[in-house]
């Protein structure tokens, strides 16, 4: 191989290395090795190059290693509280299979998949368990009021265990942002009850992988029978009164929201708070864009300090198209 051409892989990888340690590095989240190989942007690399490459950035001091786990930062800390947020996160889990049954056993429901925190193997105390929920087409609004309503007569309505942030209904599989923040949602979310529905949401959503190439589908449940009680309403619910019912409903949430954030611009009120026919989206705090920035701001403090060490090539690195 031409020298000049191995030098500049590995340069790829090495860059591609450091930007997945610095999203991880958003959360305070180190990595295992396979993690970083599951995670990593650089598509089809041998492991044993990839942890020569790894090895040497740790050191050369770029990358720290502390029981197995790399991160960017200095402070070992991060592995302590990694390892209790994994732990914490097991015993949330036995919660999350629970209420995911129960979810499920709603009418209209198809899927059932958990996201946020949880998707990813870790919480902290104050974490919700966050939903991802697909429902049959033209009764997402039925199914989001009946889910609420359930919250708030029977669990007081309370988010901790009930976090119903994200629906889709089944002719709308696809998300229409792509970035990495988008991208880790989408490769992380684990299906509770049907997994063939899981599928074909990946396959609708495949453009994850130029993200992350080397990520595989999360194992899970098959799809459930529905309950008898949500199989009648279906049944003998007729469509004609069930469009205007759900009509309705999106409505009626439509205006609590509009007055709940009143004093969010029109722009943001239609990205953070999605109310439409077949997606409700439920993101008030900015969450994504927060993560976005900190991800931009950790990538360019590593530019700065690596530019010696990475002059600029042809092409784009791989940490600044992920970004």
């Amino acid at each position: 191989m031409n020298p000049q051409m191995y030098i500049g892989n590995q340069r790829l990888l090495e860059k591609s290395i450091l930007s997945t340690l610095a999203y991880s590095e958003v959360f305070r989240y180190p990595l295992t090795f396979p993690e970083i190989c599951e995670r990593n942007p650089y598509p089809s690399c041998l492991k044993s190059v990839m942890q020569s490459v790894v090895d040497d950035l740790v050191a050369r001091g770029l990358v720290h290693e502390n029981r197995g786990f790399y991160f960017l930062g200095s402070d070992t800390a991060v592995v302590d509280n990694r390892l209790e947020a994994n732990k914490l996160a097991g015993v949330r889990m036995r919660q999350a299979r629970f209420f995911s049954s129960l979810i499920a056993g709603f009418p209209f429901v198809r899927a059932v998949m958990i996201s946020g925190s949880l998707s990813k193997g870790v919480m902290e105390p104050d974490d919700d368990i966050d939903y991802f929920i697909v429902t049959a087409t033209g009764r997402l609004w039925i199914t989001r009021v009946m889910l609420t309503l359930f919250k708030r007569i029977f669990l007081l309505n309370s988010h901790r265990n009930f976090c119903l942030n994200y629906f889709i209904s089944i002719d709308n599989l696809h998300i229409p942002e792509h970035n990495v923040f988008t991208a880790t949602e989408v490769g992380s979310l684990l299906p509770m009850q049907n997994r063939e529905l899981y599928l074909e949401f990946l396959s609708a959503n495949d453009w994850y992988h130029e993200y992350y190439p080397n990520m595989s589908p999360q194992p899970g449940t098959k799809g459930s029978t529905p309950r008898l009680a949500a199989r009648l309403i279906e049944v003998f619910l007729p469509g004609p009164i069930a469009n205007i019912l759900d009509d309705f409903c999106l409505k009626i949430t439509r205006n609590f929201l509009a007055r709940k954030y009143h004093n969010l611009k029109p722009e943001r009120f239609e990205k953070d708070l999605e109310t439409t026919k077949a997606v409700s989206k439920h993101h008030p705090n900015q969450q994504q864009q927060r993560i976005l920035d900190r991800y931009r701001d950790i990538l360019e403090e590593l530019e700065r300090s690596m530019r010696d060490e990475f002059p600029e090539s042809e092409g784009t690195a791989p940490y600044e198209r992920i970004a």
